[in-house]
C-alpha cells in the first residue's frame, strides 16, 4: 500500500497541472465495488452496475471471496491470476465449442458528446487453464441499454474498438491492454465487451494445455475517457469536454496577456454554475470573474493578477491553496486529495482536513485480508482488526459451528480458532458438520452451544407457531398430541405481563394448557475429554420453575438453584439466573437441562430461557452419525478405543437399523454388530461371561432397540434367538461359545 505522505505529493503534482485529466465514464471500473462478497460463478451483477446484455453469465472474482471459494484472487476455478489493479476483475468465455457467448455490460456516468474524440481502453489476461486463444475482443458503444436479449449467442454488434486481427492473446502470465480512439455520433451512455463474431470468424489456437476447451479471459481496468478539460492550442477557448459531473461544464481558470499578442485561455476546469471561473476578455476589456466560490479552496471569487518576468501578466480567480481530504479509493486505499477531487477517483471523501491514517489489518466476510485505513476499510465492507495489526497470511481457521475456512490468521482470531501456519483444512468425512482438522485439535474443540428459546442454529428467531426442535416437551397435565414432541414458539408479546429476555422468544408445550406441570428438555453432547464446562442461563417460567416454588430445573437429572440473590423463575423481570460450574453436574456424551414449569394459574404457560454451555476439548462427541447408520469417526481419548454403536433400534418393518447411542470401546471387546441377519453382539467377555444380545423397547415406539452385555453364559434370555434356524431352537452363538469360543 502506498504511504499517505507519497500518495499527497503525487495528488498535489497532478492536479496543480494546466489541465484536469479527462473523467473515467465507466463506474466501478476496477470491479472493487460490490453488495456483497462473491460465493460462486456467474455472479458479475454483484459488481454493481456490471451486467450481463444476454442470458450468459459472467463470473466476478474479489480477494474478499477468500480461498475457499472458487472464485477468489489470486486463485481461482480458472486459474491463478493477480489483478492489474485493487482486488477484483471479472471473468468471461470467449470461445468455447458451441456459439456460446459471454458479454459485459456498463452504463456510461453521462452520455457521450457528438464529435467528441474518446479513448477505450481494458486489459485482458488468458486464464491459466484455457486451452485456446483468440483475437476477437472488442468493446461496442451503444446509445440505451443492449438487452437483456433472450439468447447465449453472438451479439448482432460491430465493435467499434477491437484488438488487431491476427494479434492473438496468448498471455497467461501479464495482462494484455486493448484500446482505441471513437469520435462520438453523440448520445452513447452503455459499453459492451465481448466477442462479437461467430466460431466461423473466431478461428483459435490450441494446445495452450489446461483443462478448459475454449477461451477463458479475465477482464480489468475498463476506462472511457473523452477529451479532458484542456485549452484548445489556440487559446481562444477550452475544449468540448463531459465533465464527471453533466450539470458541470469546463471554463477558464487562467488566462495569459502577453503584450502585443492579446488574451489566451492557458488553463480550464468543470465547475458548477456557482463556482468561480474566469471571462477572458478581449482586446480593451480586461477579464473578469464569474461566480461565488473558489471550487478547490472554498474561498470568495476574486480576480488576481500577477506580473510575470518576461512582462506578460496572468489572470486567476482562484489563487489560494488547496484544502485537502482523505479520499478512499474503490479498492480500499487512501489518497489525500485537494477538496472536490475524490469524486474523480471515484473514491469517497472522508471530509474536509481529514487525514489518511496508518494501515491496520481490515477482514472480508470471506476470510481475505488487506491492510488499509481503517475509515477506508469499513467503506468497502470490510473490518478493521485495530491499531497495529497486519494481515498475516492464509491458515486453517475452525468456526464456532464446527466448520473450516482457510482464512488470514489475523481474522480468525476474531472469529475461530487458528490451527497455525501453513494448516489447511481437511473435510467432514462423517457428515456430522465438524471439518477433520478441527475435531483433531484441542484448541478447536472448545464449543459454546447455545440452548436459548426459540432461536434456530443459525442464530435467528424461529417463526412464531413453528416447532423449536431444540427442545423437547415430555410431560403434560393432559396430553395434546405424541410424547415426546417439540415445544412450540408462542408470541410472549401478546400476553402483557410476560418479559422477555433480549434475543429469545417464549415456549410452550400448550400455550392455553391446563393447571399442571410441563416438562421440557434440550440435550447437547460433550466429547470424553471435555474439561472446564460451564451451563450460564437466564430463564422467565410461567407460573414458576423450581428454586423454592413448585416446578424444578436440573441438569442430569441434578436439581440445581438459582445464583445467590437471583430472583426464582417467574413471568416477570429480572429473570431467575444460573451459573453451573460443578463438573461433575457434566458428563461425556449426552447432557440434558430439564426444565419442568408449574402452571398454577391456567392459560397461559410456557417458558422463555437465553443461556450457552462453553466447555473445552468437547467437540466431537462420540455420538450417532446425523444420517443414523453408523457412529461418527470421534478419535477417542485412548487410542486402542474406537467410537462403535452400543444401541441400535431394527424393527421388522423398518428398512435399515438406526443406531441410537454410541462409545468409545475396546475393538476386542463385547459389542454390537449389525447386518443382513439383524444385530448380533461379538467380542470379548470375562471368563464364564459370555457377549449377550438384550432388547427391549424402553422408548414404547413398539421397535425394539438391542444392546450387548457381559453375562451368564447360560442367562435364559440368550437362548431365544435360533440364528442358524436348527429345529432344536438351539441358539448358535451360544453352542458356538460352549464348544469353540467366542468369534
Amino acid at each position: 500500500m502506498k504511504l499517505c505522505g507519497i500518495v499527497m505529493a503525487v495528488a498535489f503534482a497532478l492536479f496543480s497541472s494546466a489541465t484536469v485529466q479527462a473523467q473515467n465514464l465507466v463506474p466501478n471500473d476496477s470491479f472493487e465495488s460490490y453488495t456483497v462478497c462473491p460465493t460462486g460463478l456467474s455472479q458479475l451483477n454483484l459488481a454493481t452496475p456490471w451486467a450481463s446484455p444476454s442470458t450468459a453469465s459472467p463470473d466476478y472474482y474479489n480477494v474478499c471471496a477468500g480461498s475457499s471459494t472458487n472464485v477468489g484472487v489470486p486463485a481461482n476455478d480458472f486459474g491463478s491470476q493477480a489483478p492489474n489493479a485493487g482486488n477484483a476483475y471479472a471473468g468471461f468465455i470467449l470461445r468455447p465449442v458451441n456459439e456460446y457467448r459471454e458479454y459485459l455490460q456498463i452504463p456510461l456516468t453521462a452520455p457521450l458528446l457528438a464529435n467528441v474524440t474518446c479513448d477505450v481502453s481494458f486489459y485482458v489476461s488468458l486464464s491459466d487453464e484455457s486451452q485456446w486463444a483468440i483475437d476477437k475482443i472488442g468493446a461496442y458503444l451503444s446509445a440505451g441499454l443492449v438487452g437483456p436479449v433472450a439468447t447465449s449467442s453472438p451479439l448482432p454488434y460491430t465493435p467499434q474498438i477491437a484488438n488487431p486481427v491476427g494479434t492473438y492473446i496468448t498471455d497467461k502470465l501479464g495482462w494484455t491492454l486493448i484500446s482505441g480512439t471513437y469520435i462520438a455520433t453523440g448520445g452513447e451512455d452503455h459499453l459492451v465487451i465481448g466477442n462479437f463474431v461467430d466460431n466461423a470468424s473466431t478461428t483459435p489456437i490450441t494446445g495452450l494445455g489446461g483443462f478448459y476447451p475454449g477461451s477463458y479471459y479475465y477482464i480489468d481496468d475498463v476506462a472511457v475517457t473523452c477529451g479532458r478539460c484542456d485549452h484548445l492550442p489556440d487559446g481562444s477557448a477550452c475544449t468540448p469536454t463531459v465533465c464527471p459531473d453533466q450539470s458541470d461544464t469546463c471554463r477558464p481558470q487562467e488566462v495569459l496577456e502577453v503584450p502585443g499578442a492579446g488574451l489566451s485561455v492557458t488553463s480550464c476546469d468543470c465547475v458548477n454554475s456557482d463556482e468561480c471561473y474566469l471571462v477572458p476578455g478581449h482586446p480593451g476589456i480586461a477579464p473578469r470573474c464569474e461566480g461565488l466560490i473558489c471550487p478547490v479552496t472554498f474561498e470568495p471569487c476574486q480576480l488576481t493578477a500577477t506580473q510575470n518576468p518576461n512582462g506578460s501578466t496572468t489572470y486567476e480567480c482562484c489563487a489560494g491553496t488547496p484544502m485537502e481530504e482523505a479520499c478512499c479509493l474503490p479498492n480500499g486505499e487512501c489518497m489525500t486529495l485537494p477538496l472536490g477531487q475524490c469524486a474523480n477517483q471515484n473514491g469517497s471523501p472522508l471530509g474536509p482536513g481529514s487525514q489518511c491514517s496508518t494501515p491496520e489489518a481490515c477482514c472480508f466476510r470471506g476470510g481475505g485480508c488487506q491492510d488499509l485505513d481503517p475509515l477506508c476499510c469499513k467503506a468497502i465492507g470490510g473490518s478493521p482488526e485495530g491499531s497495529g495489526t497486519v494481515c498475516q497470511g492464509l491458515e486453517a481457521c475452525c468456526l464456532p459451528d464446527g466448520s473450516c475456512q482457510e482464512m488470514d490468521a489475523q481474522c480468525c482470531d476474531g472469529s475461530g480458532v487458528s490451527l497455525g501456519t501453513g494448516s489447511v483444512c481437511e473435510n467432514d468425512a462423517n457428515g456430522d458438520g465438524v471439518d477433520d482438522a478441527c475435531c483433531s485439535n484441542e484448541r478447536a474443540n472448545s464449543v459454546v452451544i447455545d440452548v436459548s428459546t426459540g432461536i434456530n442454529d443459525g442464530g435467528g428467531f424461529i417463526p412464531i407457531n413453528s416447532p423449536d426442535d431444540n427442545w423437547t416437551v415430555s410431560c403434560e397435565p393432559v396430553p395434546v398430541g405424541q410424547l415426546p414432541r417439540p415445544a412450540a414458539v408462542i408470541d410472549g408479546a401478546s400476553v402483557g405481563a410476560w418479559a422477555t429476555i433480549p434475543g429469545t422468544q417464549w415456549i410452550s408445550a400448550n400455550f392455553f394448557g391446563p393447571i399442571g406441570e410441563y416438562c421440557y428438555e434440550s440435550c447437547f453432547c460433550l466429547a470424553e475429554e471435555f474439561q472446564n464446562a460451564s451451563l450460564i442461563f437466564q430463564i422467565h417460567a410461567d407460573d414458576s420453575a423450581g428454586s423454592g416454588f413448585p416446578g424444578s430445573v436440573s441438569l442430569n437429572g441434578n436439581l440445581l438453584t438459582v445464583d445467590a440473590g437471583s430472583p426464582p423463575p417467574s413471568f416477570i423481570d429480572p429473570p431467575a439466573s444460573f451459573t453451573i460450574t460443578d463438573q461433575s453436574l457434566f458428563q461425556p456424551g449426552t447432557n440434558c437441562l430439564q426444565i419442568v414449569v408449574n402452571n398454577g394459574g391456567g392459560a397461559p404457560t410456557g417458558f422463555n430461557l437465553a443461556g450457552q454451555v462453553l466447555a473445552d476439548n468437547a467437540r466431537c462427541c462420540c455420538q450417532p452419525a446425523p444420517s443414523g447408520l453408523r457412529c461418527e469417526s470421534k478419535t477417542c481419548a485412548i487410542d486402542t478405543e474406537r467410537c462403535v454403536p452400543i444401541v441400535i433400534e431394527d424393527g421388522p418393518c423398518e428398512p435399515q437399523a438406526t443406531v441410537l447411542e454410541c462409545d468409545c470401546i475396546d475393538p476386542k471387546q463385547c459389542q454390537l454388530r449389525t447386518g443382513p441377519d439383524g444385530p448380533t453382539c461379538f467380542g470379548t467377555c470375562p471368563a464364564l461371561k459370555r457377549c449377550n444380545l438384550r432388547k427391549s423397547d424402553e422408548d414404547g415406539d413398539g421397535i425394539d432397540e438391542f444392546h450387548c452385555s457381559c453375562g451368564s453364559v447360560f442367562a435364559a434370555d440368550v437362548a431365544d434367538i435360533d440364528r442358524d434356524g436348527d429345529v432344536d431352537l438351539i441358539d448358535h452363538a451360544l453352542m458356538q461359545n460352549l464348544f469353540t469360543g467366542p468369534d
